[in-house]
């Protein structure tokens, strides 16, 4: 907006923001334009572009200063647009840094890029859709995302890591793209376990093949065809029917949920990615082991457990996932084998070895939903021959990875989905997001970015409330009463020492008025 609509405040920062874009402009040899727009002017077509588009809207400086402004500030190079936001200190030196720094993510090569490998539209879990909005968005905020499905046998040139989410049926062609790019030096961060599920009428989970068991195997990780129950845990809304007067009602209660083990104190691992972490839910999640003596993992490769359930934790394959607690009144579900601590999430990083000796050939693209037809003839096996030769000649087949390849394998395929996280937050009645923290912190680890994993840990404005046994919860509770009690009782003396008050006034005025 023009300086005459803009608070007092903003105007001499409009004017320094100026100053600064016209230094930078001198030392770009033209390259930087600047150009000053008000969205308020004309017909309003500017301003409903940027609320489509960026998500622009006007501000109000307060309830004394009611008229509207713009101040907003976006920097584009072709097709990229980043916004600048406003620095905390307003000073000039400051704003130069924010301008810099959003350059700098325009920049070829500094923003960093990963690759996204996630189930499409109409593959995922029951109804067919397994949607990750909300964590691809907060990804977007950091790093620049490319989906791919690997169907070449290739992670995407640009990438510097990759995210498998819910992967299911992987083709070899796609198992060893994620193996090359391994063994490359890249970083692999897998959410995957044998179960998906599904949250419609009912809760339900059916076994699927991921297909890289054998290949986690081979780099010493399995993940065990079980559940993880926890009796600490976050809660689950669970509708329930209610009898009053004869007649039933449907009611949502929070009831507690063991396959949704909250994970907290000893359970997280003195790592970086977790180091700003006081909590973590996990959301139907499995056992994962770390194996010996793994023909893929040889001397020198690190392992961390990243993530454990406590100590009274237990392991069920069943996947019946609605608590029975008529059967079962304390947990919900048969208890089964020993209690132990199960491990989560691991972590491995070092020069593993190649599963693969050679590129897989190439997979036949027929398929019942689209039969051959005369125009489209299959490939011969010389055209998926010289297939597999272009591959191996572009990429090169590589045996063993250097010490900076890394590989995160979190056992749970709900992790992070919109469905989990929005059930999560229900439970714990406020907005959940540690999930994906947790990834954001994995990926800033994984690509050695430690500034952001420390700036994220300072701004972590929520707090975990620490777990009361019963009778420490008992003595709140009584407190809390007490409180409440004390406060109607000052208020009733308050009220009486009022009313005496104002008699003692009335009593007054009246003798006066007698007299």
């Amino acid at each position: 907006s023009p300086a005459a609509q803009l608070p007092e405040v903003l105007r001499a920062l409009r004017e320094e923001v100026l100053a600064v874009v016209r230094e930078l402009q001198a030392q770009s040899g033209g390259r930087l334009q600047l150009e000053l727009a008000d969205p308020a002017a004309g017909d309003g077509a500017l301003a409903t572009q940027l609320a489509e588009r960026y998500g622009l809207t006007p501000q109000v400086a307060g309830l004394l200063e009611p008229e509207p402004f713009w101040f907003a500030m976006q920097l584009q190079a072709g097709e990229r647009v980043v916004p600048v936001p406003l620095p905390d200190t307003l000073d000039r030196e400051a704003l130069r840094r924010t301008l810099l720094a959003a350059a700098q993510r325009l920049a070829p090569g500094f923003l960093k890029t990963v690759a996204v490998l996630r189930p499409p539209a109409g593959f995922g879990p029951g109804s067919g859709q397994v949607s990750y909005a909300q964590l691809m968005e907060r990804l977007g905020e950091s790093v620049q995302l490319e989906e791919t499905q690997l169907q070449r046998g290739q992670v995407p040139d640009t990438a510097d890591l990759l995210l498998v989410l819910a992967p299911e049926a992987l083709t070899q062609r796609q198992v060893y793209a994620i193996d090359q790019f391994l063994m490359r030096g890249g970083s692999v961060v897998l959410a995957s376990s044998p179960y998906a599920v599904q949250v419609d009428q009912t809760l339900s989970a059916r076994r699927v093949d991921s297909g890289l068991a054998d290949w986690l195997a081979h780099l010493g990780v399995r993940i065990d065809e079980a559940f993880v129950l926890d009796p600490q845990n976050t809660a689950l809304p669970v509708p329930t029917l209610r009898t009053v007067g004869g007649l039933q009602f449907q009611e949502i209660r929070m009831m507690p949920y063991p396959h949704f083990p909250d994970v907290r104190g000893e359970g997280l691992a003195e790592h970086p990615a977790t180091a700003s972490l006081d909590q973590l839910t996990m959301t139907w999640v499995s056992p994962v082991r770390l194996l010996e003596a793994a023909p893929g993992a040889p001397q020198g490769v690190e392992s961390h457990v990243l993530l454990r359930s406590s100590p009274r934790s237990w392991t069920l394959d069943q996947t019946e996932l609605v608590p029975d607690f008529v059967r079962y009144p304390q947990t919900g579900f048969p208890v089964t084998g020993e209690r132990a601590a199960q491990p989560l999430a691991v972590a491995l990083t070092g020069p593993f070895r190649s599963a693969f000796e050679a590129p897989p050939p190439a997979e036949s693209p027929e398929s019942p939903e689209s039969p051959e037809s005369p125009e489209s003839p299959a490939p011969s096996a010389d055209a998926d021959a010289d297939a597999d030769a272009d591959l191996a000649t572009l990429t090169g087949h590589i045996e063993r990875a250097p010490a900076s390849a890394r590989l995160v394998v979190i056992a749970s395929n709900a992790f992070a989905s919109d469905m989990a996280l929005q059930l999560t937050s229900q439970g714990l009645e406020t907005f959940y997001d540690q999930p994906i923290a947790l990834l954001q912190n994995l990926i800033d680890w994984s690509l050695e970015d430690p500034a952001l994993l420390a700036l994220r840990g300072r701004t972590q404005f929520a707090r975990t409330l620490r777990p009361l046994p019963p009778p420490a919860q008992a003595r709140w509770e009584y407190l809390n009463y007490a409180l409440a009690l004390a406060g109607l009782l000052l208020v009733w003396l308050w009220r009486r020492w009022v009313a005496r008050q104002d008699r003692r006034r009335y009593r007054r005025i009246l003798e006066e008025a007698a007299a």
